[in-house]
């Protein structure tokens, strides 16, 4: 639940991390992320742990008011044991309004798959140390 050092080591979308706070199982942050290979401006996130799940979402308005106006966003983790060690389930879901769709849908499409594929490579190497 350390946000600041899984941006640095893990996932490099959510970088830089601007603060952040916890509260229990629940972590509130800001950043600057870099999503297909475009800086986005400042969103605050939620980070919440549950059993084998840890959900992510925009906190709402007026904190992400120009985010909320251009897509909604979910994500999260799902951790299963299997007879090989863990599986994952990693999502990242992006409703675009209509007025973005259209070049947003096949740039995220086409560049978000690898990004992602570069996360979970880096949460494994980073959980096996």
């Amino acid at each position: 639940m350390d946000i600041a050092r899984y941006a640095d080591e893990v996932d490099h979308k959510i970088r830089p991390v601007l603060w952040s706070e916890r509260d229990g199982d629940t972590v509130r942050f800001a950043c600057r992320p870099k999503l297909v290979g475009l800086r986005q401006p400042k969103v605050v996130q939620w980070v919440r742990r549950r059993g084998n799940r840890i959900d992510i979402g925009l906190e709402p308005r007026p904190r992400n008011r120009i985010a909320h106006a251009t897509a909604q966003f979910r994500a999260g983790f799902e951790f299963r044991p299997v007879d090989e060690g863990t599986r994952v389930i990693r999502t990242l879901e992006f409703d675009f309004a209509p007025w973005a769709k259209p070049l947003a849908e096949p740039l995220f499409d086409r560049k978000l798959e690898p990004e992602v594929r570069e996360e979970i490579a880096a949460a494994k190497a980073y959980l096996e140390q």
